[in-house]
């Protein structure tokens, strides 16, 4: 007798009910996870306190910017091999939870091992937590997507982005009570790991409850969107331009993970004090997600794009001056200890909270408007490519901090901020489109001025 295994379509239209609950409670909890593992600041600076290296200071802000770059070329092939992107999501699942259980242990240990060997598996741990998370993130996109209209799978994003933000608040928040409690540099920072085991835990169970979409055959694996075939696009000014503006910025935020560091070296920072730096960070990032995309629907993403730039000077300007601001008699005249210039400097992360949600909403919408429909994708992937090489300029910084010092490393970075600053000049408006094809030779729409 011949049994379907074809799911019934009112229960599978049930099980579709629940996607968008399911996706929003997973990007909550990723949310909480991923602030509670944050690179340039909370394990930045775990590593400094527990004796690690620059390298492996550094190594935390590689791994996170340089996996989403990797997931493209590693999530091709396995697609190629799986067939179907949610057996990838379902492995990669598994090989997420299996690093958040090691982060776990690694937490629980924190206080009684040896430090180093600590950072180094910690590292480890982080590394294999950030691939696995960059490979999900590109293939749960086409479950995500299941069973809606463009518009509702739209509005599902967008508010599972802000969802998101408000769930990394109140993560911060709790990173930041568990700081503060009493204990030891491992207690502390262990708690905070154990937090963010648990999250990515919850996230997982809600992600694999989102049901396979077999209503909508996959598209063939990255085809027409690879890194290699978004080389026409540099034919293009703007394209060009756009690119020379984000690696500069990308160079200068390679002095990010040492910020933190800074802090602890020059105001004595401490690790409660980090947790309020990620709570502002956090709450930074929140402003950022509910200013910028109005902005940059009214008046198009060259604006923000500066932004980012400006912020970064400032942000390392400020940081840079804070310490010997304190030291100044001005200072001791007017003020009894260092409690603001400490406030000050923790304020400078919610400045970085608004920068990394500018990059997170302006860069796609400013690509596609200033390349051709048929190369933006393509584009895309090239520029990813390129940041994510460029990642490994954190590692340019460590050199610089142990062989120089930290304010020299910070110097260069403020001579690329304000290059980078400099260079947004140059970004074409975005709220004129180019036309739709690369290499057509029909009707034309407008060609804003510098673009070609």
């Amino acid at each position: 007798m011949y049994f379907s295994t074809r799911v019934p379509r009112a229960r599978s239209r049930r099980a579709n009910q629940f996607t968008p609950v399911n996706a929003l409670l997973n990007g909550a909890l990723q949310a909480l996870a991923d602030i509670a593992l944050q690179p340039v600041i909370l394990l930045a600076a775990i590593a400094y306190l527990l004796g690690g290296s620059s390298y492996q200071i550094a190594g935390f802000a590689v791994v996170s910017l340089a996996s989403w770059a990797l997931a493209e070329w590693v999530a091709a092939p396995l697609r190629v091999i799986l067939r179907r992107d949610f057996r990838l999501v379902t492995i990669g699942s598994v090989i997420r939870l299996v690093a958040a259980v090691a982060i776990g242990v690694i937490g629980l240990r924190l206080a009684d091992a040896d430090a180093r060997d600590q950072v180094g598996a910690l590292l480890v741990a982080y590394t294999i937590y950030q691939l696995a998370s960059a490979v999900i993130g590109r293939a749960s996109v086409h479950s995500i997507h299941g069973g809606g209209a463009l518009g509702s799978r739209r509005g599902l994003f967008r508010s599972r982005a802000i969802i998101g933000a408000a769930a990394a608040l109140i993560g911060g928040v709790a990173v930041w009570s568990a700081l503060r409690a009493p204990g030891t540099t491992g207690d502390q920072g262990g708690l905070a790991l154990v937090l963010a085991a648990i999250g990515i835990a919850a996230a997982t169970w809600f992600l694999l409850a989102i049901p396979e979409n077999r209503r909508i055959e996959p598209r063939a694996p990255h085809r027409g969107r690879s890194a290699r075939e978004g080389l026409p696009a540099l034919r293009f000014r703007a394209y060009r331009h756009y690119l020379f503006f984000r690696s500069v910025l990308a160079l200068s935020a390679a002095a990010d993970p040492f910020l933190i560091v800074f802090g602890l070296v020059q105001l004595g920072l401490t690790l409660g004090e980090v947790g309020a730096a990620i709570a502002v960070y956090a709450a930074g990032h929140l402003l950022g997600m509910l200013i910028w995309p109005e902005w940059t629907a009214a008046r198009g993403a060259r604006a923000p794009l500066q932004m980012t730039a400006l912020l970064r000077l400032l942000i390392l300007v400020v940081a840079v001056s804070i310490p010997s601001i304190s030291a100044s008699g001005l200072y001791a005249g007017r003020f009894d200890g260092p409690d603001v210039a400490v406030r000050c400097f923790i304020a400078i992360f919610g400045l970085l909270g608004l920068v990394t949600s500018a990059n997170n909403v302006a860069n796609q919408p400013y690509l596609l408007d200033i390349v051709p429909a048929d190369l933006a994708h393509p584009a895309i992937a090239l520029t990813n490519t390129i940041l994510g090489g460029l990642a490994l300029g954190a590692l340019a910084a460590a050199f610089l901090v142990e062989r120089f010092s930290l304010q020299a490393m910070l110097y260069v970075a403020i001579i690329l901020a304000f290059v980078a600053l400099v260079g947004s000049g140059l970004l074409a408006d975005s709220r004129i489109r180019i036309r739709q094809r690369y290499g057509s030779r029909g009707v034309r729409r407008p060609i804003a001025r510098g673009l070609v």
